[in-house]
């Protein structure tokens, strides 16, 4: 248990000291006559610790005689606290299980079982509350869509031009590198080819360091004209803008942005804790990322079953047919289905369409951890919101320009499952294209 430190002092802390001592002063918990945040706040997190705690005390309880054995047997005093007493017991188990007689080592394996559930189910109360405080705040701000400022002006597009699409690490590499802006430029003027974005290539920058982002909006400027994929007259439309009046009504939404890249967050979370079968570095997991391909047929055989039925019989945890009832209930009301995705051909009529299901799709390889980033990296999971935005925006350009690897093998998988022909370039296959066209020899030369 890594957090076994960290609950030690927690629990020596005024803070917490006082809480217990206020918890225990009340006699039973009621919101203010207000309703105020604070009042809601404290009793919801008292709530979680409570029902924390008394699952403990449960296991605790269940298996007394096996704590007692443990405690002698690695001379231990018992202690009155249910959390600390069940943090010492279970915090090293390939090693309890090595000292103690093996006729408890399945009573022992079943107690480590519910005190981690204990844990997991703390865990996924946090997780959940934290989402919903995220959702209360995009909920607040539900004025936006009447008081942004959209001043699109649709733009002609040849279905002959060649379109290339940027993503904001390639629109930073140019901002670094004139030279690289330079041969772009060069290119589209003797390819007669667009260069575009989206509204979500500036949500991406006006996260930078705003000394510099007057100098990325120029970049982007000069290489797209300020011409973008939007949705436009009921359909993603080539349309231009302002640049400035984009970056107005990207910081508008600024709130709204930080708390749905939140909850992208605690959502990572929640689902880490909650489905550990699909956690990162898991057997299916690791499956999925050496080969998606495999994946799939590892659930194909299970998608005649009726999933609804009822054999009386449930299927053995963590086996092929659990699983697939698993994913099958996470895209319930969702514009996929999981025999979609194993067939990997999916249909769609119209433009909002595809972007919806260009969204539960990421959102279904979100849940496998397919190609996500490690928790450590907070940043980039929280920005893997604009990842999508940007898989949903790109599909009417020939090539989208991106240097991320796991943006460039996601959105190859998605498009290709939606029958989409947009191919994916990082930096060096544009170059090569720059080098392909600039040894052709003139026509009339």
């Amino acid at each position: 248990m890594e957090d076994f430190s960290n609950y030690c002092s927690v629990r020596e802390s005024d803070e917490w000291k006082l809480i217990l001592k206020l918890d225990a002063s009340l006699e039973n918990h009621m919101v203010c006559e207000d309703q105020c945040l604070g009042c809601l706040e404290y009793g919801i997190v008292v709530q979680y610790y409570n029902n924390f705690a008394s699952s403990l005390i449960d296991a605790n309880s269940k298996s007394q005689a096996l704590v007692s054995k443990l405690c002698e047997v690695f001379a231990l005093a018992e202690v009155d606290d249910p959390i600390l007493l069940a943090f010492e017991l279970t915090s090293a188990p390939s090693y309890v299980t090595k000292k103690i007689p093996v006729e408890l080592v399945d009573d022992y394996e079943c107690y480590v079982s519910a005190v981690s559930s204990a844990f997991a189910g703390l865990s996924l109360s946090y997780y959940n509350h934290k989402m919903m405080e995220c959702n209360d705040t995009i909920l607040s701000h539900s004025d936006l869509e009447q008081r942004q400022v959209v001043e699109y002006t649709p733009v002609e597009h040849e279905q002959s031009q060649v379109v290339f699409y940027l993503d904001q690490n390639f629109v930073s590499q140019c901002v670094d590198n004139p030279n690289l802006k330079k041969q772009l430029r060069n290119y589209q003027n003797r390819k007669k080819c667009m260069v575009i974005c989206s509204p979500y290539l500036i949500e991406d920058g006006i996260k930078m360091n705003q000394v510099r982002f007057g100098e990325y909006l120029e970049a982007v400027v000069e290489m797209t004209g300020g011409v973008m994929l939007a949705k436009h007259n009921n359909a993603l439309s080539f349309v231009q803008e302002d640049i400035k009046q984009t970056a107005r009504r990207v910081a508008l939404w600024t709130p709204v942005t930080r708390a749905a890249e939140n909850h992208k967050f605690y959502k990572s979370l929640y689902n880490q804790c909650g489905f550990p079968q699909f956690a990162r570095n898991s057997p299916l997991s690791r499956m999925a990322n050496d080969n998606i391909d495999a994946f799939l047929q590892y659930l194909r055989p299970h998608m005649d079953v009726d999933i609804f039925s009822d054999d009386g019989k449930d299927p053995e945890p963590n086996s092929a047919v659990a699983n697939f009832r698993i994913l099958n209930a996470t895209l319930l009301q969702k514009s996929v289905d999981l025999g979609e995705i194993i067939e990997r051909k999916i249909s769609a009529d119209d433009d909002f369409e595809i972007m919806e299901k260009i969204e539960h799709l990421c959102e279904f390889l979100d849940y496998i951890n397919y190609k996500t980033e490690s928790l450590s990296n907070i940043k980039k999971i929280r920005s893997s919101l604009q990842d999508a935005e940007h898989l949903k925006h790109a599909w009417k350009a020939d090539y989208i320009v991106t240097n991320d690897a796991r943006l460039r093998t996601r959105g190859k998988l998605i498009y290709s499952m939606l029958g989409l022909k947009t191919e994916f370039l990082d930096e060096s296959e544009l170059k090569a294209k720059f080098i392909e066209e600039f040894r052709r020899v003139p026509s009339g030369a």
